[in-house]
C-alpha cells in the first residue's frame, strides 16, 4: 500500500501534505526526534525515533519503497529512497529522480551557502503551491500503480519495458501505429517527416529498431512540406505496414490530412471553421480510426478548464462533434486511438514546468454516448519523457498492449523513448 513519509524534522510543508494524503486517503508517517504534536486524523501517524544523527533517515530509509512518496530536503536521504525505488519530493516541490540526484548531490553546499543567506525560505514560500501539486500527482500516480487510497482500481497497466532509440532522424516524434503482431511501425515527426520500420522484441520487449530513412511529408503539390505546414501531430492507419497509405493531423495550420504512400502528395480532408480557429499550437494532436474507419480527432486545449475536449468525427464528407472528452486537469490529450477492444484510449499529458507526466483513459463507447470512463495509468513526473503517441494492439496471447513514443524536442537533455505497457483486467 502507498504510504507518504514525511521527514517531519524542521519540514515547513506538513499541513500542505497532510491535505493531500487526507483527500487522497493515504496514510502518512510523520517522522521525528520529538517536538510535535499527535494529530487527530486517523490518517496520519507521528513516529517518534531516538536522539542521534540521521536516526530519523535512516527509519525512513529502511522502510520506504516502491509505490511511496518521500517528503525531504535531505539530499543523502533522497538518494538512498530513490534506490529503494520511492519517489521523492522536495519541499520547494522539486522531485528528485535518479537523472537529477547526483547533480543535486554536488552542489549541496551551494545550496547551503543560499540557505544561510536567507533565501531558502523565500523559495519555501513562493513554492508551497507547487509542492502541494507534485505530492498530490505523486501519491495519485502511487495509489494507481500500486493500491491505495480510491485511486486503487482494476483495470489497469503494467510496465513491460521501454527501448530509447538513438537515431539522429528519430526527433520530435509525435504519432505511432503498430501492426497487430506488434512487429512493425509507422511513426511521424512534428518536423515534416515520416519513418516506417520493424521492432526485433526479445522476450516480447523491444530489443532493436530497424528503420527505413525518414522521408518528408508532402504537400498537395508534392512539395516538401515546409515551417508551418509541417507540424504533424497525429496519425491513423487502417492498415500498418511498411509503405502503408495513413492519415496525418497537423497544427499551426489546422487540418487533416490522407496520405496514399509515404512519398504521395497530400489529399486533404475537409477543413471547417472550428478547425481554423484553434489555438496555433494546441491544435489537433490526437488521431484515431474508430471501428467504422471514421476518423477521430481531439483538440490538445478546449478553451476552458472547465470545458470538454469536442471529439471531432469524420462522416459522409463533414466533421461533427458525436461526444466530448471530460477534461480533468493538468492534463492534456495528445495522443489516442481504438484498441482492437473497440474502446477509445486517450494518452494525455501534463508538463509540470521541469518533468512531464502522463495518464491514460479509456472510453467505452455506446453508439455516440462515452458509456465508461476509466483512468489506466498514471506517472510520476521523470518517469517517462515526453510521450505523445499510442498505438494499442493485442498480443499473441490475447492481452492488450500500449505502445507509446515520446517527442524528443530536439532537446539534447531529452530522448526518443518508446515505453510499452500491459492491459491487466
Amino acid at each position: 500500500m502507498t504510504k507518504l513519509y514525511i521527514d517531519a524534522d524542521a519540514c515547513p510543508v506538513k499541513a500542505e501534505a497532510e491535505r493531500v494524503a487526507t483527500r487522497l486517503k493515504v496514510p502518512m508517517l510523520l517522522v521525528c526526534n520529538g517536538g510535535l504534536r499527535p494529530s487527530q486524523n486517523p490518517l496520519v501517524e507521528l513516529v517518534i525515533v531516538p536522539d542521534g544523527p540521521d536516526v530519523a533517515d535512516q527509519w525512513i530509509a529502511e522502510r520506504c519503497g516502491p509505490g511511496d512518496v518521500v517528503v525531504t530536503a535531505d539530499l543523502v536521504l533522497a538518494d538512498r529512497c530513490l534506490k529503494a525505488g520511492a519517489a521523492v519530493i522536495q519541499h520547494d516541490g522539486e522531485v528528485l529522480s535518479a537523472a537529477n540526484i547526483g547533480g543535486r548531490l554536488a552542489t549541496r553546499d551551494l545550496m547551503a551557502d543560499l540557505r544561510s543567506r536567507g533565501t531558502a525560505g523565500a523559495v519555501q514560500r513562493r513554492a508551497r503551491r507547487s509542492m502541494t501539486g507534485m505530492i498530490r500527482a505523486a501519491l495519485a500516480a502511487a495509489a494507481l500503480a500500486f493500491g491505495a487510497g480510491p485511486a486503487a482500481a482494476a483495470p489497469k497497466l503494467d510496465h513491460v519495458g521501454n527501448f530509447v532509440w538513438k537515431n539522429p532522424e528519430a526527433t520530435g516524434l509525435s504519432g505511432i501505429e503498430v501492426s497487430d503482431d506488434g512487429n512493425t511501425f509507422i511513426t511521424i515527426s512534428d518536423r515534416g517527416s515520416r519513418i516506417d520500420g520493424n521492432f526485433r522484441r526479445e522476450d516480447g520487449r523491444i530489443a532493436a529498431v530497424i528503420a527505413r530513412p525518414a522521408v518528408p511529408l508532402r504537400k498537395r503539390n508534392g512539395e516538401p512540406a515546409t515551417e508551418n505546414a509541417m507540424d504533424a501531430e497525429g496519425l491513423a492507419c487502417r492498415v500498418v505496414e511498411l509503405g502503408a497509405a495513413c492519415n496525418v493531423s497537423f497544427e499551426i495550420i489546422h487540418r487533416v490530412v490522407h496520405f496514399d504512400g509515404p512519398d504521395a502528395a497530400a489529399r486533404n480532408w475537409p477543413r471547417p471553421e472550428a478547425f481554423r480557429e484553434l489555438q496555433r499550437n494546441s491544435g489537433l494532436e490526437a488521431l484515431a480510426l474508430d471501428p467504422q474507419n471514421r476518423l477521430v480527432a481531439i483538440p490538445e486545449r478546449s478553451g476552458a478548464l472547465d470545458r470538454p475536449f469536442p471529439v471531432y468525427r469524420l462522416e459522409n464528407g463533414a466533421w461533427t462533434v458525436p461526444f466530448t472528452l471530460r477534461r480533468d486537469p493538468p492534463f492534456l490529450p495528445v495522443g489516442a486511438d481504438f484498441g482492437p477492444d473497440g474502446k477509445l484510449y486517450v494518452l494525455e499529458r501534463h508538463f509540470t514546468g521541469f518533468a512531464f507526466q502522463s495518464r491514460v483513459r479509456r472510453l467505452t463507447l455506446d453508439g455516440d454516448r462515452v458509456a465508461k470512463e476509466e483512468t489506466l495509468m498514471s506517472t510520476f513526473p521523470f518517469q517517462h519523457d515526453n510521450l505523445e503517441g499510442i498505438a494499442v494492439w493485442r498480443e499473441p496471447g490475447g492481452a492488450i498492449r500500449l505502445t507509446m513514443i515520446s517527442d524528443d524536442n530536439e532537446n539534447v537533455f531529452q530522448r526518443t523513448e518508446i515505453a510499452e505497457y500491459r492491459l491487466v483486467e
